[in-house]
């Protein structure tokens, strides 16, 4: 087994070969993804091959073997294969979650995570009707933390599939009996009011919303009517009046430049904590306590976080900044606080 740090050595003697053009190969953990283009259709099945056989070379090279069984196409016309075994056609994909299928406009994904979010909604539905009940918060709570980010993860792409109304309404059907339950309404009460007093948003307008939210945070524009708004400005003027630290429950934002990281540590000598302080990627200041053994890990969190809040007042004046708390928990004898 690899850790994180090893295995990124390793795949990345893969991930810099040199493929040609009109060759992009990606990588998350042990999945790679390689996309091919070529004008001549007649040369597309030799050029993968070649990849292939790159990629086998140096599975070969680094003792490591791919899985023929999982290793997918898509569209190939031409018998594609990997160390003798022909990889078979296929009309999608999935990758890290999110089903790519030839027309890339992830209906397919659609209908996949609706069926997903039924099953698990079912499941939750029978140990909560055992154990608690379905009240209407139960039904809120059970709709805010499992439906909606089933169906909004990968939303940056699958929005696409949002300018077709049988996938609104097909996710309209989903979402009309948790309304009804949650606001205890006859079956005949309209879903865009029953969902509005249940407090759940039309899932195709969410798919949208948490899709401008990923693009603004990676193009750091947000496009509306035609003009694009910076989100994320290097230099804040200082406003005219004093400013609050906002706390943001639920919806994702823009992380601000300057960010504040928290970090309590627990051992068998005791509790340390510390925080350091960032403008982008550069430290610019660094605090650490060191606390008794009777002290707890909750109050060790509060105690830096105060520190931290009073230092960024006195020194960051009224700029917005973000602060990170990251729990580590080591019981090591070798490393001291």
């Amino acid at each position: 087994m690899l850790g994180p740090l090893n295995w990124n050595i390793v795949i990345n003697d893969l991930l810099t070969i040199n493929l040609g053009e009109g060759i992009k190969m990606q990588a998350y953990a042990d999945d790679v993804a390689i996309v091919v283009s070529s004008k001549c259709a007649t040369y597309m099945p030799v050029k993968i091959n070649n990849i292939l056989k790159a990629a086998y070379d140096w599975g070969m090279k680094s003792k490591l073997t791919f899985s023929e069984s999982k290793t997918q196409i898509m569209p190939i016309f031409s018998p594609i294969n990997m160390n003798g075994v022909v990889i078979k056609p296929v009309d999608q994909v999935k990758i890290l979650g999110v089903i790519f299928d030839q027309r890339m406009d992830f209906r397919p994904h659609i209908y996949y995570i609706v069926e997903k979010a039924v099953k698990i909604y079912r499941m939750v539905n029978n140990i909560a009707r055992n154990s608690y009940g379905l009240s209407p918060r139960v039904l809120q709570l059970i709709h805010h933390s499992i439906i909606e980010p089933v169906i909004t993860y990968g939303a940056v792409v699958t929005h696409r599939a949002m300018k077709y109304q049988h996938i609104i309404n097909y996710l309209k059907q989903l979402l009309k009996p948790i309304a009804q339950k949650a606001t205890k309404a006859y079956r005949t009460a309209p879903t865009v009011a029953t969902s509005a007093i249940a407090d759940f948003p039309p899932l195709d307008i969410l798919i949208n919303y948490r899709a401008i939210i990923v693009k603004s945070r990676v193009t750091r524009m947000y496009h509306r009517q035609d003009m694009n708004i910076p989100v994320d400005i290097e230099e804040a003027h200082k406003p005219t009046v004093d400013m609050q630290v906002n706390f943001i429950v639920r919806e994702p934002a823009v992380m601000s430049p300057l960010r504040i990281f928290i970090k309590s540590i627990i051992t068998n000598h005791g509790i340390g904590a510390a925080f350091m302080v960032f403008n982008h990627n550069n430290p610019i200041h660094t605090k650490s306590y060191r606390f008794p053994g009777y002290s707890t890990l909750q109050q060790a969190d509060l105690y830096t976080i105060k520190m931290a809040v009073e230092w960024s007042l006195a020194n960051l004046g009224h700029q917005a900044f973000n602060i990170l708390n990251v729990l580590i928990i080591e019981k090591s004898k070798d490393w001291p606080i």
